[in-house]
């Protein structure tokens, strides 16, 4: 087991939200475990920080998904209105209330990775984070 690995867990479940939700986006369905070698992976190649922070859109869903990938943040009124889903498209959208939280949306529903947070249930969605493949590559 890695040093320090129950740190490191706490820190996914207060810091991971936006990682764990374009792991589930990119990989529906991943266990537990192959989710915890993609952040492990992710951190390797710089892709998140050391609080699981993304820094590497893109390349993140890349690692997970596989192919090549095309990020891009709505957060405009006047984006999220004209925003049309195309088959495919992975999103994650930002809400805030007391705290920033991300969810992943699919077939109309929220994905929660801390279940039904706060955040979900009193805040309001301020952005997408639009992911959208660009080429077809390993799968």
């Amino acid at each position: 087991m890695r040093p320090a690995v129950q740190k490191w867990f706490a820190t996914i479940g207060s810091e991971g939200c936006f990682a764990l939700s374009i792991i589930e986006g990119g990989r529906q369905g991943c266990s537990e475990c192959d989710a915890v070698e993609l952040l492990d992976e992710g951190q390797k190649r710089g892709f998140l920080d050391s609080e699981f922070l993304v820094l590497k859109h893109a390349e993140f869903m890349s690692l997970v998904a596989g192919g090549e990938w095309t990020y891009q943040k709505l957060s405009t009124p006047e984006e999220i209105a004209s925003y049309k889903p195309q088959p495919g498209d992975v999103t994650v959208e930002e809400w805030v209330w007391k705290y920033q939280h991300f969810m992943l949306r699919r077939n109309g529903q929220l994905i929660d990775t801390l279940g039904d947070s706060q955040t979900r249930l009193r805040g309001k969605m301020v952005s997408i984070r639009l992911f959208r493949r660009k080429s077809w590559g390993k799968s």
